[in-house]
């Protein structure tokens, strides 16, 4: 949670980064998002290498309950090519990573339907896993994103539930190298 903190605090001091991430010297490069779709999230995402980087998310449309989580996201740079519009800017990536849901039992886990094993007593609470696919959309030039996502994810405790999430959202670049 203090990097989560520090990370925030450097983005406040921050200038926009051109948002293409295509020089090396871009590497160190945090973005703030949010996203709609079967779920919504506010989220942050930190790029560690061009093609690398970290994601955290709080979801805000699961009331009464919670669902927070973070991914590792690959990106495909040129994957499509450089020599359309769209091969140069969009990068499709691929990624993998895990959360945690808090809710009343009443809810039945959410979105992942699972049971509670008759009897015992708790929160409620469950993780999951999850995999994403996606296409981002890089304005040249600018400090903005647009993106589309699709995430399955299975919930591996308490029981066993699956269920799919598709979102689009935008994110906002922030070159946060000590270097600039």
């Amino acid at each position: 949670m203090l990097s989560l903190g520090v990370v925030l605090c450097q983005a406040a001091s921050a200038t926009p980064a051109e948002s293409t991430l295509n020089e090396s010297q871009q590497t160190r490069v945090i973005a703030p998002g949010i996203s709609i779709g079967t779920t919504g999230a506010l989220s942050l995402k930190y790029f560690f290498s061009k093609d690398d980087s970290v994601d955290a998310a709080v979801e805000y449309r699961d009331h009464p309950w919670a669902v927070i989580y973070a991914d590792y996201y690959r990106y495909f740079r040129g994957l499509f090519g450089q020599k359309s519009r769209f091969g140069r800017e969009v990068s499709p990536y691929l990624g993998a990573g895990t959360g945690a849901g808090f809710w009343d039992r009443d809810d039945q886990c959410g979105r992942w339907k699972c049971a509670w094993t008759p009897g015992t007593q708790g929160t409620g609470n469950g993780f999951f896993v999850r995999l994403v696919g996606g296409l981002e959309w890089f304005a040249p030039n600018k400090a903005y994103t647009f993106y589309f996502e699709a995430s399955p994810s299975w919930m591996w405790y308490p029981s066993s539930g699956q269920t799919v999430d598709v979102v689009i959202g935008a994110k906002y670049y922030f070159d946060v190298s000590t270097n600039r």
